[in-house]
């Protein structure tokens, strides 16, 4: 696979969260997230952020950082309740059976038997406005049994359609936000994603000039950004391989960075 292909797959929507890039938008709302997870006494709290902003990206960071007793992250509405309580279950109480017969009721047994009285650990739930009233009310049971605490991740648009639910409004300790990248930190992302990922060498592709064009194309949005950069790398990687004359400068021809947002209909002919 040649440079281009590798960089390309770097920026792909099914990379690693492993792979987190510290930022200092992510730094400063995952440590607000980690301080009130291990410190404050809240039972519903909101990270909101407009769509694409990394809402998910530095959730998922913070769970795998903070270790299965502390957190827990639901990335989909489920499908069934026990299935859920389960999945819940399971990952607080990995030592401990599921009970039998499995149903809601004696799992909920289960959790106030075994989860009462120690560290009351967090569910954080991705996309809470896609979920329906009834899989809201399950999660308003479980926040009702004090034994879990809740961090909705949540639309900054889709913010006041949430705390318009009277349980919602009295419950919920306050909110975070997640900003957009600045200009410094659109370029920060891609070459800390390139340096940390061994493709130091890649970094004389990109100037001041792309790396000021990639960010107006995003405004800032950083699935946006994942997206040019991949169709980018993924265009210079084709004309590598048909007309390499196209790539002599060593540096990505602006006018690629613009067939890609052509292609993501961020940019209108």
């Amino acid at each position: 696979m040649s440079l281009f292909g590798e960089a390309k797959q770097l920026f792909a929507e099914s990379a690693s969260t492993n792979d987190f890039i510290s930022l200092d938008a992510n730094i400063r709302i995952k440590e607000k997230l980690k301080e009130h997870i291990l410190h404050k006494p809240f039972q519903i709290l909101l990270l909101t952020g407009a769509p694409g902003v990394g809402k998910t990206y530095v959730a998922e960071n913070l769970t795998e950082e903070l270790g299965s007793s502390k957190a827990y992250f639901q990335k989909f509405p489920f499908a069934t309740t026990v299935g859920f309580l389960s999945a819940v279950h399971s990952h607080f109480l990995p030592h401990v059976s599921l009970p039998e017969p499995c149903h809601r009721e004696s799992l909920l047994a289960s959790f106030k038997e075994h989860l009462a009285g120690s560290y009351i650990p967090a569910i954080i739930v991705d996309e809470i406005q896609l979920y329906k009233d009834e899989e809201l009310e399950i999660i308003r049971m479980l926040s009702d049994t004090r034994l879990f605490r809740f961090i909705f991740i949540i639309h900054k648009l889709e913010r006041q359609n949430l705390l318009a639910q009277s349980y919602f409004v009295s419950r919920t300790w306050g909110s975070l936000e997640l900003e957009g990248l600045t200009p410094l930190e659109s370029k920060l992302f891609i070459t800390q994603k390139l340096t940390q990922n061994g493709l130091k060498e890649s970094l004389p592709w990109l100037k001041n000039r792309q790396y000021s064009l990639l960010y107006k194309l995003s405004e800032g949005n950083l699935r946006v950004l994942c997206k040019l950069c991949y169709t980018m790398f993924e265009i210079c990687e084709h004309y590598e391989s048909h007309a390499p004359s196209l790539l002599a400068n060593d540096t990505v021809p602006l006018r690629f960075i613009e067939m890609a947002a052509l292609d993501l209909g961020v940019l209108h002919e």
